[in-house]
């Protein structure tokens, strides 16, 4: 007993283990946000405003998808590959061609804006802030990457806290001080992004990264290395956005706001999780990278415990729901209870699908990872759209789970070998 105090004492001094608990804690801090809001957001926000809200932040996860490709990823990797001169060349070449791409999608939703406003009932300045808001993601994340390869502590915990404060204060000020409905979210959104977006400039400036050239070499290798990933996300997408959109076109913007609360609510394990493979993948990736081959019994372990995680938080949230909604949320919203619960458990399968998945980006098996992003997107187009139209907003609910256990299967089936060992 005393040894295993004495190690848990030991770790905790850990320098390592420090950081890893430091960035682990403002993950899930900052991933939880939407969960945190929600009293605000519920009792100030009408329930078709909800389902306006949840089209725009679901139109801003595909443009953020497409803005960025691979570049955030490509940045991260090549800062400790590439001498300084060569990456500044890199990160103007990357960081141009999503310009580019973001200077697109603006000049399409200026044209289609009156098509937005008629279908969503999107002013032309909403529809303008989708991409603003996905390019101003793209460098906050990559201001957040930097901030960690630097090893930039105290830098990183500062940006992260006030992005999360200067959020909730914004939504304190426009949504419940200023009664601005769903507006005031997407506004609090908006300004808080554009002005981490605007340090991040200032970051990168400072550290000399916008000074480098664009090269026709790089821009080719990022179109190239980008639509494996692009196809990846696109598969991701079309299993946690395409159903608010299928379901706001056959059952209406307020049974879109129902459905948007629950699956908040409902993703709450994948949040909290998300975080924890954050600080687990490194860990996996030096167990994989062992010169001696991989130790399987610690990557079982790995995965068993991780499922184990699973099992009980999905366990926690069913048991707390009931409270969560009775003390937190309006009662107007209490219709997405059942919701909840539906995408909870399609959660617990799509936490096993995504710690699955990390294997396969280890080892870049294009062809899998290509198969796995169609099986996706088939399977997410096909199912949600069936079971939307005929059975509206509980065949949407029903769906995730059924596209979810699918999901996860597929994925564990072609990954198994790879986390257990060819024993298995």
């Amino acid at each position: 007993m005393f040894q295993a105090k004495q190690k848990i004492v030991n770790i905790l001094k850990n320098d390592k283990a420090q950081k890893a608990t430091l960035y682990l804690s403002l993950n899930a801090a900052v991933k939880s946000l939407s969960i945190i809001l929600l009293p605000f957001i519920t009792e100030n926000v009408s329930v078709y405003g909800y389902g306006q809200l949840t089209i725009f932040s679901n139109f801003l996860l595909v443009f953020t998808t497409l803005i960025s490709l691979g570049t955030v990823h490509t940045i991260s990797v090549d800062y400790f590959k590439l001498p300084k001169e060569k990456f500044n060349n890199l990160f103007v070449s990357a960081n141009s061609l999503s310009a580019i791409i973001f200077a697109i999608l603006l000049l399409g939703v200026i044209s289609f804006s009156g098509s937005l406003n008629n279908r969503y009932g999107f002013s032309i300045t909403i529809a303008i802030l989708i991409p603003v808001v996905a390019f101003c993601t793209l460098l906050s994340e990559t201001f957040m990457v930097l901030l960690r390869n630097r090893q930039n502590d105290k830098g990183y915990a500062t940006v992260v806290l006030s992005k999360g404060l200067l959020e909730f204060g914004l939504v304190l000020l426009l949504v419940v001080w200023l009664k601005n409905d769903w507006i005031g979210r997407v506004n609090s959104i908006a300004v808080s992004g554009i002005i981490i977006a605007l340090l991040a400039v200032g970051y990168f400036y400072k550290n000399g990264w916008l000074r480098g050239k664009p090269e026709k070499k790089f821009i080719k290798q990022e179109i190239i290395y980008s639509f494996p990933i692009l196809l990846t996300q696109i598969g991701f997408l079309s299993v946690s956005t395409l159903d608010k959109f299928f379901l706001e076109h056959f059952s209406g913007t307020e049974v879109t706001g129902i459905y948007g609360l629950g699956f908040v609510i409902g993703t709450l394990s994948t949040f909290v999780l998300g975080a924890v493979l954050q600080f687990l993948a490194p860990v996996i990736y030096k167990i994989l990278s062992d010169k001696n081959g991989p130790d399987y019994a610690s990557l079982k372990r790995f995965f068993f415990n991780y499922t184990f995680i699973n099992i009980v938080l999905t366990a926690l949230i069913f048991l707390l729901m009931p409270l969560g909604f009775k003390w937190f949320i309006n009662e107007k919203y209490h219709d997405a209870i059942n919701i909840a619960r539906y995408i909870t458990l399609g959660s617990f399968f799509w936490n096993i699908s995504f710690f699955c998945m990390h294997f396969l980006y280890y080892y870049k098996l294009k062809r899998k990872l290509t198969i796995t992003s169609l099986s996706f997107i088939i399977t997410g187009i096909g199912i949600n759209y069936f079971a939307i139209k005929l059975y509206g907003l509980s065949g949407a609910a029903f769906a995730n789970i059924i596209i979810h256990i699918l999901i996860c299967l597929f994925t564990f089936i072609i990954t198994r070998k790879l986390i257990l060992g060819n024993s298995q």
